[in-house]
């Protein structure tokens, strides 16, 4: 609660001023927008583009790693293990490449950045315990005897921490 200190004098002009009907004011003249006001529209423009294309980058994100969750998710054997090395190789440079496009992008506000967290964030956390859960099944099966499919997830681990 937030408590206001008048004087009574100054509470009283108030209150005598209130009853009074006041004139109508005369109508102001169109001015053009200052030119600093016009740059900052110009500014918060850009600005929320960039963070709707950040924003679209990380659905594009979520995307590749539902992919790679599929890609996992078929390597039951031998063979489907072999087959799944070009797809992780390819989505491991397709994520790097990804994860370097946001450093032209301004850092959010943090209301926008409470936001995309809020709207994005569990659905990375939901994708990566799933992928996370295939390969700890794939390295359970010692990667069903393909070293290059263990060295392909270990490679994607790698780049993406840099």
């Amino acid at each position: 609660m937030m408590l206001l200190r008048f004087s009574l004098p100054v509470l009283g002009l108030a209150v005598a001023a209130a009853q009074e009907p006041l004139p109508p004011l005369p109508s102001l003249p169109d001015l053009p927008a200052a030119e600093e006001e016009q740059v900052d529209a110009a500014q918060e423009q850009a600005y929320r583009e960039q963070i709707k294309a950040a924003e679209e980058r990380l659905l594009a994100g979520v995307q590749k790693l539902h992919e790679l969750h599929r890609v996992l998710l078929d390597v039951k054997d031998a063979d489907s293990a072999a087959a799944a090395v070009p797809a992780i190789i390819r989505l491991t440079g397709e994520l790097h490449d990804w994860a370097a496009g946001f450093s032209g992008l301004p850092a959010p506000s943090p209301e926008d950045l409470a936001r995309l967290q809020g709207d994005i964030a569990p659905a990375i956390r939901r994708i990566n315990a799933r992928i996370a859960n295939q390969a700890d099944r794939l390295g359970s099966a010692e990667y069903y005897g393909c070293t290059d499919l263990a060295a392909a997830l270990a490679q994607f681990v790698l780049r993406l921490r840099q």
